[in-house]
């Protein structure tokens, strides 16, 4: 293992499309993030939330401003089991305002918004501060 710092934080990702899916246990696995929770759909979300003492930081991929991902996030954050949430998708340059006071409004803990695709040093940085 190169030399990496193993971090113990369980990291679970929603990603619709399974091989950038395993994209991002390489990616994560790059920074030293082993404890990674992979899920394409929702319904797989909400089952491993429901098997999860917690989950340190839940990583949606392709989150759309305009779509029900509002819904699931709010949802998700009420079981109080996820701390922090990172946004990735093809954000317009004045989403981020939209939805970082959106994440405040609904007391969303939203660790950023990135652009796709990412790198394992994107990820990284945005991780470090967990």
């Amino acid at each position: 293992m190169s030399g990496k710092c193993v971090k113990q934080k369980n990291i679970m990702v929603l990603c619709r499309h399974v091989g950038v899916l395993l994209n991002y246990s390489a990616l994560l696995n790059e920074v030293g993030y082993f404890h990674v929770i992979l899920c394409s759909s929702m319904k797989e979300v909400l089952s491993n939330v429901a098997k999860s003492k917690k989950i340190d930081c839940f990583i949606v991929d392709g989150f759309r401003v305009s779509s029900t991902d509002k819904q699931y996030i709010r949802r998700l954050n009420r079981r109080c089991l996820i701390k922090h949430f990172l946004l990735l998708g093809d954000f317009a340059f004045d989403d981020q305002p939209h939805v970082f006071t959106w994440a405040k409004t609904h007391c969303i803990p939203l660790l950023g918004m990135a652009r796709q695709p990412v790198s394992a040093l994107d990820l990284e940085r945005y991780l470090e501060m967990l």
